[in-house]
């Protein structure tokens, strides 16, 4: 009777289907809710706010969603840029190869309507003071008043990929060169995987050029922003004040012909 048992419930464990890459639904549709709790709840937790062991054992933990202003914190079209390429230098995967655009953009929406904050929708009588979201730039060295907006999370298309940084300023990717291993190879390493001596002791974790996601996002104008200004809630600095715009041209020119498209060729 045991071996019988034994043979019958190895059969069945070998006839169970192969869901690589195929949705994580018995019923594939667009319930938030469902996806959420079958995906997302485990770290986030059951009320968006981040399970306790998420919380403790992640570096940098789960994002607390009840904390997170929808308006000015995390856009939908960023969110769902995170669900479907991941987060580099976190715990958050990439959820193309288990969910469909449609059940990834449910899951964004439920996310967003259940559990975050919307001050778009408060008015000047109301008392109340604005949630104030959880962040890392206490840890960070902070260089404008500008957060990491929308549009340096955006996943760009093929044609932005092909825009200058404008119309009368072109990079020099070999000059750049000298200038990125100068200056960012202690953070961003030699090959532009966020892993360079320093990298151990930041927090958030340096840029990976080379993560997927990355190279979705940052075209040429982002990056020259991103490097000329800052980035919130990070240690990266704003180097306009050490780099002039050409210099700094040189060098985004070199970060994405290497690092982001590494067959693209200097617009000329």
């Amino acid at each position: 009777m045991i071996i019988t048992s034994s043979i019958n419930a190895s059969t069945e464990s070998t006839n169970k289907p192969d869901m690589t890459g195929k949705s994580i639904l018995e019923n594939p549709g667009d319930d938030g809710k469902i996806i959420y709790a079958l995906t997302c709840s485990v770290c986030h937790g059951e009320d968006g706010a981040g399970a306790t062991w998420g919380k403790a054992s992640f570096n940098p933990p789960p994002v607390n969603f009840a904390l997170k202003d929808k308006a000015d914190d995390l856009g939908r079209v960023q969110m769902i840029h995170s669900v479907t390429h991941g987060r580099p230098g976190t715990a958050m995967t990439a959820f193309s190869s288990q969910l469909n655009k449609t059940e990834i953009e449910a899951v964004v929406d439920y996310i967003r309507n259940t559990f975050m904050v919307d001050s778009s929708t408060a008015t000047s009588s109301d008392d109340t003071q604005p949630v104030i979201a959880d962040s890392t730039v206490g840890m960070a060295v902070l260089h404008n008043q500008s957060k990491e907006s929308d549009s340096l999370q955006q996943a760009t298309d093929a044609t932005l990929f092909n825009q200058p940084i404008s119309a009368t300023l072109i990079g020099n990717a070999q000059a750049g060169q000298a200038i990125y291993l100068q200056s960012c190879t202690a953070c961003h390493g030699i090959d532009g995987k966020g892993d360079g001596p320093r990298a151990y002791f930041i927090y958030p974790r340096p840029r990976d050029f080379q993560h997927a996601a990355s190279k979705a996002r940052f075209n040429r104008p982002i990056l020259f922003e991103a490097i000329k200004q800052g980035v919130l809630g990070r240690e990266m600095p704003a180097w306009d004040k050490v780099l002039n715009d050409q210099q700094i041209a040189d060098l985004t020119e070199y970060v994405f012909q290497t690092f982001i498209r590494p067959e693209a060729k200097e617009v000329e």
